[in-house]
């Protein structure tokens, strides 16, 4: 959150460069360095003891686990005053959950309801450098993601087992250039490439 300088978001009128569309287009400005070292950190934080039972359960039911930490930091600063400027940022996620699942109670002959642990980790991550003025600046950026989580899979029923969570990892790479030119007060050159690969993989327990 922290490499996010502004939100662009165009609901008509759009540029030639964007192509047709029939919603709208949002475009996402990160941050810069500049000639001074500046930086900013966060946290945010959740335990279980700050929170109360859902009221979608029992009253008699226990409290479903879960605690969360999210992390993140950015810093950017000069590599060659007034010429060539970077920016970096971190964000990492750790979540402790659970999933409502259920457990058969042969004496009883009836379905206990019961949690299973569900934790995710999730890194988040960017570089940005800039070199050369306004009117003739190169821009190189890249970002990624790797996220590792355990959720319940597609019911077959109401309540399921245990055995049917399910692990999905996400792995995200991408690198971005740019090169932006003003050639007068009129004219203006950009030209953008990228490459990104994305991996999805989703495993069952068992």
């Amino acid at each position: 959150i922290d490499a996010v300088q502004e939100f662009q978001i165009a609901t008509s009128r759009f540029g030639a460069e964007l192509g047709r569309t029939g919603s709208s287009a949002v475009n996402i400005v990160t941050r810069s360095g500049s000639n001074s070292v500046k930086g900013v950190s966060s946290l945010f934080a959740r335990d279980g003891a700050w929170q109360s039972r859902p009221s979608t359960l029992d009253t008699n039911a226990d409290v479903p686990p879960f605690d969360r930490q999210q992390y993140s930091g950015a810093l950017g600063g000069p590599l060659r005053r007034d010429a060539i400027f970077w920016f970096g940022s971190g964000e990492f996620r750790n979540q402790d959950g659970a999933v409502l699942v259920g457990a058969r109670d042969a004496a009883t002959r009836t379905i206990r309801r019961s949690f299973a642990p569900a934790p995710l980790d999730d890194g988040l991550w960017s570089l940005r450098v800039d070199a050369g003025a306004a009117s003739n600046r190169i821009t190189m950026r890249y970002a990624g993601e790797r996220g590792l989580d355990t959720t319940s899979s597609a019911g077959e029923r109401a309540i399921g087992s245990s055995t049917q969570r399910q692990d999905a990892l996400n792995r995200y790479h991408a690198v971005l250039g740019t090169w932006t030119s003003v050639r007068s007060s009129t004219s203006v050159n950009s030209l953008s490439g990228s490459v990104s690969t994305f991996l999805n993989r989703t495993t069952p327990v068992v």
